[in-house]
């Protein structure tokens, strides 16, 4: 009997002793028995701290409006598991995403694959199958010892660096650079989209590679909307009106489109390459579609309608996300912000919690702490204390729930039309509440 993509989603989820097993003998072996080829497709893999969805997607949206066809795989989901591998902007159907797990099954004999291997290897799997003209591949975690990296990829694109999943990457900002520098292949392209100087990421990158470009050297951020890029030659300028994605990704992207179509253009695709070319000479016709892209819980506004309060959606757990958070808080107008915050174990509570609690120079801040399912989950009372302990001076502003859904609801009854409500800390923060609030945006 078939099992339905949820039995399957659960088989993958027990089939390996531990959630994160990091190495790539396994998924290796098991992509090499599946005789996966991307030889016509423009491999682009995407590492980073944070920004990787954006960047990701706006690259997506840009490639798309010239008739390139695309294969993405981003993580994790929000909704659907579904939304992790993308064909031309759609989401795959369950039966092809079903179709690529039994294949894996059987390839894979007695090897053990962890969940995200096993996803990693489906939407590997239905990428061969499609050849789209671009793939991209967005890294899990780290890079060096991510499934994706796996496939050699023809661009390497890195968006930040900062502190998380440390005992995995390690300690310092150096070594995680390191780690994700481990995308970089030997005479392949790379984007690095952040400012700082890594002596040891730049010399790994260096001995690979000179087909660099470098943010402040061939790209730059000249004021919150405008940037312009170096390339073959020629200057081009770009300017835009929009807050959904950060100014860092919007430049890092485009660094990465001008690449791409010179690749395409290095290849069979050269007609392809051209009609990109003539996309990202075109600032305004680039103006309109950063305007167009958008990414699900990303500073997402929920607006509240006559009587009740706007929610903002975001994903943030980390500190730097944190602080890109309360940047775009600050251009919206309330009179006091809901905070429903819900975190991970694993996660720099403290320092994240801090971060967002810069916004009280703006008004009333109310917490609502919620309890997260599953073992990695941290309890609402732990965050609770927390803050009360540690960040916020105003117990009396701070409550504890046993889940997202009570928490929000608490805060839609208590906010008024002139507040904001922020429901951030975690991928499964957003999931709950984007579940409460009813929404669905395939």
């Amino acid at each position: 009997m078939k099992r339905s993509l949820t039995e399957w989603l659960s088989h993958i989820q027990a089939s390996h002793p531990s959630e994160i097993d990091m190495g790539l003998s396994r998924v290796g072996e098991v992509a090499n028995r599946l005789k996966l080829d991307f030889s016509d497709c423009i491999v682009v893999g995407v590492a980073g701290t944070n920004g990787k969805g954006t960047t990701c997607r706006m690259i997506e949206t840009v490639c798309a409006s010239v008739g390139l066809s695309l294969g993405v795989y981003s993580s994790p989901h929000i909704l659907r598991f579904n939304e992790r591998i993308r064909l031309n902007q759609d989401e795959c159907a369950d039966y092809q995403i079903i179709n690529a797990f039994e294949r894996i099954e059987r390839a894979k004999s007695s090897i053990s694959l962890t969940y995200f291997e096993y996803a990693t290897l489906g939407a590997l799997l239905i990428f061969n199958d499609f050849k789209p003209d671009i793939i991209l591949l967005e890294v899990g975690l780290g890079g060096r010892l991510d499934a994706t990296n796996i496939v050699d990829a023809d661009l390497a694109v890195l968006t930040s660096i900062g502190l998380d999943h440390q005992d995995y990457l390690g300690d310092t900002l150096e070594e995680i650079a390191l780690e994700k520098a481990g995308i970089v292949k030997a005479h392949k392209r790379v984007v690095i989209g952040y400012a700082d100087r890594f002596v040891d990421a730049e010399n790994a990158i260096n001995e690979k590679t000179k087909a660099v470009l470098r943010r402040d050297t061939d790209f730059f951020l000249t004021s919150p909307s405008k940037g312009h890029i170096k390339f073959a030659g020629k200057t081009f300028d770009y300017a835009w009106s929009q807050r959904h994605i950060p100014q860092q990704n919007v430049m890092t992207a485009l660094a990465s489109l001008w690449s791409i179509q010179d690749l395409l253009k290095q290849t069979k695709k050269t007609k392809r390459g051209e009609a990109l070319n003539e996309c990202l000479v075109d600032s305004q016709g680039i103006a309109r579609l950063i305007a167009q892209t958008r990414l699900p819980g990303r500073a997402q506004l929920i607006e509240g309608g006559e009587h009740a309060a706007n929610i903002l959606l975001d994903v943030a757990h980390n500190e730097a996300s944190a602080n890109y958070l309360v940047s775009v808080l600050c251009t919206y107008r309330f009179e006091r912000c809901h905070i429903v915050v819900g975190m991970l174990k694993d996660k720099n509570i403290k320092q994240t919690l801090l971060a967002l609690n810069r916004i009280n120079g703006q008004g009333e801040v109310k917490w609502y702490c919620a309890s997260l399912p599953g073992s990695r989950g941290e309890q609402g009372a732990v965050l609770q204390n927390i803050l009360a302990t540690d960040v916020c001076a105003y117990g009396e502003l701070i409550s504890a729930f046993d889940s997202v859904e009570g928490a929000l609801n608490s805060a839609i009854k208590q906010a008024s039309i002139a507040d904001i409500i922020v429901a951030v800390g975690s991928f499964v923060t957003v999931a709950n509440a984007a579940h409460v609030l009813g929404l669905d945006w395939q």
